[in-house]
């Protein structure tokens, strides 16, 4: 019973940082393409 428990919790812990690290590469790649397209339009001008 207690197991059965302890796994869900692991299970929803890892669940939950997978999420996060999903997000945050993401985020990542959206910073990474912003600061881009601004040095581009630097380069440019």
């Amino acid at each position: 019973m207690t197991n059965k428990m302890d796994d869900q919790i692991v299970d929803q812990i890892f669940g939950n940082e997978l999420i996060l690290s999903k997000v945050l590469s993401c985020l990542t790649v959206k910073e990474l393409l912003s600061s881009a397209c601004r040095v581009n339009h630097f380069w440019h001008n």
